[in-house]
């Protein structure tokens, strides 16, 4: 529904082995990754409550995808529901999202008196162009639809690829363009830490496809994240998470003499 836009992944949650503990290993690996939240829409907090499967104290990261509101509404009171549970010491919460976000979370957090909230930073993914198919009507100052050009099997142009600049700056009233210019700094009471970084795009990543920009998003070793811009009537990206491969937990050295001692038997079940 629109009232919920949030999705959850857990990552690096231990489990124990299916036959057991490798050999060599006398206890299993510590929690390393914790909940990530793509998307936070009005409804996540009240949906993260009534759930069992998400701990808010868990929640170690949030990405937000654009800034329409059933995909960001919900980002600070979940702050503020994490931060009920969650010592003011603890790593900061890692928050991503397209340009504006830093300011238009603080702005909220401080309007709201919030200071409930966990120590966070957010890091701003800037310069995400609009898609090739959306144009800028000249006297409303929005972007329509106007769709891709068809290309006949004899035509030899090439598609349209997407532009090489985000949109701050056509429309001196968007608040992607004001946000820079308003002087607001962070306040340590109300969870917002330094760090945040501003991570631009590259156009020549290996993983660009017909011209669209990647932002490398994180790097954890073991799991990175990217993210490439969508079709959407404002800017707006897509996250791709990749993880490294890794050993199964089947134990081979277990299993495989029980396969051999009943080779015989399993032949004859077919």
């Amino acid at each position: 529904t629109r009232g919920v836009s949030c999705t959850a992944i857990r990552l690096n949650w231990t489990r124990q082995p299916v036959f057991g503990l490798p050999k060599g290993t006398s206890s299993p690996p510590p929690f390393a990754g914790g909940t990530w939240i793509f998307d936070c829409g009005e409804c996540t907090q009240l949906q993260v409550q009534r759930t069992g499967s998400i701990k808010p104290s868990k929640i170690t990261k949030i990405f937000v995808t654009h800034a329409h509101g059933d995909h960001s509404f919900g980002l600070p009171g979940l702050l503020c529901l994490m931060g009920q549970d969650r010592n003011r010491d603890s790593p900061p919460v890692e928050i991503y999202g397209p340009e504006g976000l830093r300011m238009w979370l603080r702005v909220a957090i401080r309007y709201s008196v919030s200071r409930i909230v966990p120590p966070y930073r957010v890091h701003e993914l800037k310069d995400i162009p609009m898609a090739p198919e959306w144009e800028m009507h000249r006297r409303t100052r929005k972007y329509f639809y106007r769709g891709l050009p068809k290309h006949s099997q004899q035509d030899d142009q090439p598609p349209q690829r997407w532009p090489r600049q985000g949109i701050a700056g056509e429309d001196p009233h968007a608040w992607i363009h004001c946000s820079s210019q308003i002087r607001f700094d962070p306040f340590p009471q109300y969870g917002e830490v330094q760090g945040g970084r501003d991570i631009f795009p590259n156009y020549e990543h290996p993983m660009s496809n017909d011209g669209a920009p990647v932002w490398d998003v994180e790097d954890e070793g073991d799991v990175k994240v990217y993210a490439a811009p969508m079709s959407h009537g404002i800017p707006c990206v897509g996250y791709a998470v990749h993880e490294t491969d890794r050993p199964g937990r089947l134990r081979d050295d277990i299993v495989k003499p029980l396969v051999m001692r009943n080779s015989a038997a399993l032949r004859d079940a077919g």
